[in-house]
């Protein structure tokens, strides 16, 4: 995976294509949890955002546990015989005391309970290199707003 790619777990895809747990991008909270370099990605695996947490960075002032709400009103659209999920730059702002390791962004579903154990992962954007926020902002773009684009 190159880094700025957001590659999407066999789990959320299955779970889609059988029906057991479509996952509505147009209502609720799409959440960014950043992970640290020593996670090693492995997209056939990890149902729900809880498995994740024990890689998730330091949570700070400007990023609080569980990540961050993607922006400008996440939506699904269809286009031709492409799904695309879009969304806005997310900004973390900085923070001295904020991370230095985030090297993965975690895209998930927040549960409407709030609770992590249900919350569905979506997909994994690789960030290329450690990166942090105790210097400035971590600013993460998305090519033409395109969170994923996915061929059905």
């Amino acid at each position: 995976m190159a880094a700025g790619d957001t590659k999407v777990y066999r789990t959320f895809l299955d779970k889609a294509a059988d029906g057991t747990a479509p996952v509505d991008f147009n209502t609720g909270a799409v959440m960014l949890m950043l992970l640290k370099s020593s996670y090693t990605p492995d997209y056939t695996t990890g149902d729900y955002a809880g498995s994740f947490t024990a890689n998730q960075v330091t949570a700070g002032t400007a990023h609080p546990d569980y990540g961050v709400t993607l922006s400008t009103a996440p939506s699904m659209t269809v286009s031709g015989s492409f799904a695309i999920f879009k969304a806005g730059t997310i900004s973390i702002a900085q923070d001295a005391g904020g991370f230095a390791t985030a090297r993965y962004g975690l895209l998930y579903k927040r549960a409407v309970s709030g609770t992590m154990a249900e919350s569905p992962v979506v997909g994994l954007v690789d960030l290329g290199s450690d990166r942090n926020n105790t210097a400035g902002p971590l600013l993460i773009y998305w090519a033409s707003n395109k969170v994923i684009k996915w061929q059905y």
